[in-house]
């Protein structure tokens, strides 16, 4: 893979810094209402012959009811939003309120556990692409500890797969971060889902997104002299990018989250250079 490096990035913009603080927030709130749950139990069985199949082990499974996901994200936008405002005065609740308006609570209840955010982003926005950015996001991260508990619930049934693909073989997700175990080996690499932690191998030179392995076709950005320990991993051919860091052990849930903001700066530099983190 050939490398395009980028001048030291000192300054994040103020909008990543200040998403930056408001997410961290955003994910205590959900950890700490989540805490007060009964533990989420995955389907073994059927995330066994789900994953037989190819498919992600918990594709179909509602982890939450509407009333508790709707408690999660409201106590969240209370955070993002900094106060707790009434449904009049904040436009994160209106645009919730039109998407249950549009949808109903059961299709969009499946939609968020889906992870169809692309899907969700083109229902009727009164309120603004950015309104409904906010609320995808607030969404998402009110589902993420129920994933994470699924998820090792599954934990042995998810090892034993022999998962090619680079999208999650738990949720489905694609990628949030790569880790590099081995700077020296160019072959494999650990992709990590930013959804429900999971952690699955996959081919080093090789898009997540779209599966391109053609050497011309794949970029990393990066901030000088970090290519080794941080850079982001870019396809040409679908525009997909993937930030990769060097790690000698595991990342857990906690510390996926943390490295993820403290990366930032590599969002910044890819999505300015024209690459994306959704699906094409």
């Amino acid at each position: 893979m050939s490398t395009k490096p980028l001048q030291l990035v000192t300054d994040v913009p103020p909008s990543f810094t200040l998403a930056m603080r408001r997410l961290r927030d955003v994910a205590d709130v959900a950890r700490f209402y989540y805490s007060a749950l009964p533990h989420i139990h995955a389907d073994v069985k059927w995330a066994r012959i789900r994953l037989a199949e190819g498919i992600p082990a918990l594709t179909g499974d509602i982890l939450l009811d509407w009333q508790t996901l709707d408690s999660l994200v409201h106590a969240s936008i209370n955070v993002y939003e900094e106060g707790p405002n009434d449904r009049a005065s904040s436009p994160v609740r209106r645009d919730l309120d039109a998407l249950v308006d549009e949808l109903g609570e059961d299709q969009l209840l499946a939609a968020v556990f889906a992870g169809a955010w692309n899907d969700l982003a083109q229902v009727r926005a009164s309120e603004g692409p950015s309104v409904r950015q906010a609320t995808l996001t607030l969404l998402d991260y009110a589902t993420r500890p129920a994933l994470h508990a699924a998820a090792r619930d599954l934990r042995d049934v998810l090892t034993e797969a022999e998962w090619t693909r680079g999208t999650c073989p738990c949720c489905g997700a694609l990628p949030t971060l790569a880790e590099i175990r081995s700077p020296k080996d160019e072959q494999s690499r650990v992709l990590r889902c930013g959804r429900c932690a999971t952690a699955w191998g996959f081919a080093r030179l090789a898009c997540p997104a779209c599966g391109e392995h053609d050497h011309n076709q794949l970029r990393y950005l990066h901030v000088d002299n970090e290519v080794e320990h941080r850079r982001a991993e870019c396809c040409l051919t679908c525009g997909f990018y993937v930030k990769a860091v060097a790690r000698l052990d595991p990342l857990d849930a906690e510390a996926l989250f943390d490295i993820d903001l403290e990366t930032i700066a590599l969002d910044s530099i890819a999505l300015e250079s024209g690459f994306h983190k959704r699906a094409s």
